[in-house]
């Protein structure tokens, strides 16, 4: 032990542990407990101490740090692996972080702490539990582990990027063209292998995507809590938007936390009898994400949106939903076509849904329009820059329209029915439906009159204060 103090004391001083070099080190130990169980029956840290050394050039280096003093004074590490450690020391070995072995002595042998696997598959999930996933690994009350389906392929590794989110596993189940109950049946066999093999006290989903029933179904056959991240939206119509409604709804009946993005939502749930003590408000954790993706003077990979003057009125246009497809998408594009032909100011940004039938009515309609410019989808890390320098938004999309309130730019629902209505009720957004004419009299209101604009524009944000994911992991914390 004098030997150990002594090595410290030459000049390995105390450090705060980065968390990223934490979460490298946890994901190491995890697998190698999963390939060596044995190891897991017995608090010796001469497996873990073997394990650092093995894995020592895949983390940053960083000296040994003095907090484990206190671990070895509570008898955590047995004597005879003290000379290992000093020995380690003595040679530069890079460093065993103190932090790890305390929390993960709790995880193997005092059982004292919390397992959360969160599953997505799309890239909406993706953008919306990256904030939370982010919140969970910092926390060291908790074991992480993240599961994608890949419901969506290209479009969800986008984000996975963004956020340097690595999943523990990935069930990649995406295939062209394929159905609703080949999403279902994929993934609902694939999460059954994970849950049982990693045994989570909490499975987390967010949203509405197929992922989302599944994952919280898949968790209720194996008798796992579920959380469900943006509880409570409701359209009023099953049918629209398809499948998202249902989705949301038969999660809801499932989930044992009700995490509720605005007070409408919980009102949703408490008129279809859900207990309020399951319902907890967090705010919206898109409005988190932003906080880490905006900047000023974001340059584009793409030159033609680093060339466009958004002094001007600059018009983002997203369209993709199923129940769109048809004449209410060509309504809508004949709309935006005619008030660019109308506004010699305004300019369009399409970024195209890889669906090919939205691309072939947008290559139809659209087309032939240089101040219409129909590009390729764009990362979030861009097109939520891209966001923030416009003058309108025009969407179907459910997250665009939580996420520009807090950007302060006005939002045209091109969409019957919207289960975000708090944006209606505070005026950041406005229903237009497909009708051709009102969303072509809308856009002209809002292009020729500042009043009218600077109302929407300037209205109170009500999805949150970017800190839903925190509240979030204290919420599951608490409710153990």
């Amino acid at each position: 032990m004098e030997q150990l103090k002594l090595a410290i004391a030459n000049g390995i001083g105390k450090i705060n542990v980065d968390t990223d070099i934490r979460l490298a080190v946890t994901r190491n130990l995890r697998q190698y407990f999963k390939d060596n169980p044995s190891k897991a029956n017995s608090p010796s840290i001469g497996g873990i101490y073997t394990l650092l050394e093995e894995k020592k050039d895949q983390i940053d280096p960083r000296v040994f740090v003095a907090p484990i003093m206190d671990t070895i004074m509570t008898g955590v590490i047995p004597d005879n692996d003290v000379a290992d450690i000093v020995d380690a020391i003595e040679k530069g070995t890079k460093e065993i972080i103190s932090t790890l072995i305390v929390d993960w002595y709790k995880i193997y042998w005092e059982g004292d702490y919390l397992k959360v696997l969160t599953v997505f598959g799309t890239r909406p999930e993706g953008i919306k539990l990256a904030p939370v996933i982010k919140a969970l690994e910092r926390n060291k009350d908790i074991e992480s582990v993240t599961c994608i389906t890949a419901q969506h392929r290209e479009m969800l590794d986008q984000v996975l990027n963004l956020f340097q989110i690595v999943p523990d596993y990935d069930l990649n189940i995406f295939k062209p063209g394929q159905s609703l109950t080949e999403i279902t049946t994929r993934a609902l066999k694939g999460l059954e292998e994970v849950i049982k093999v990693e045994k989570p006290d909490v499975l987390l989903v967010q949203g509405d995507t197929t992922t989302v029933f599944t994952g919280a179904l898949a968790a209720f056959y194996q008798g796992v809590k579920i959380g469900h991240v943006e509880a409570g939206l409701r359209s009023g119509n099953i049918h629209s938007p398809y499948p998202e409604e249902a989705n949301r709804m038969l999660t809801g009946i499932l989930a044992d936390y009700h995490f509720s993005p605005t007070e409408r939502n919980k009102d949703n749930l408490l008129k279809e009898n859900y207990p309020e003590e399951k319902i907890f408000i967090t705010g919206n954790t898109v409005i988190d994400a932003l906080s880490y993706t905006i900047m000023e003077d974001y340059k584009f990979e793409n030159e033609l949106l680093n060339s466009l003057d958004y002094n001007k009125k600059v018009i983002l246009m997203t369209s993709h939903r199923r129940e769109n497809i048809g004449e209410p998408m060509e309504n809508i594009f004949h709309a935006v076509k005619d008030i660019v032909d109308k506004y010699h100011d305004v300019e369009v940004i399409f970024p195209m849904h890889l669906n090919p039938k939205v691309r072939n009515i947008a290559n139809d309609i659209l087309g032939d329009n240089n101040r219409i410019h129909l590009i390729e989808p764009l990362d979030y890390e861009p097109f939520a820059n891209l966001m923030a320098k416009v003058h309108l938004i025009v969407t179907d999309s459910g997250g665009l329209q939580e996420e520009a309130p807090t950007l302060g730019i006005p939002v045209l629902v091109i969409r019957e029915e919207t289960e975000r209505p708090e944006g209606i009720e505070s005026g950041t957004a406005k229903l237009v439906g497909t009708d051709y004419k009102l969303i072509f009299e809308t856009m002209d209101l809002l292009l020729s009159n500042d009043d009218e604009y600077n109302k929407m524009a300037k209205a109170v944000n009500p999805y949150g204060d970017g800190n839903a994911a925190e509240r979030i992991v204290e919420i599951l914390l608490n409710n153990k």
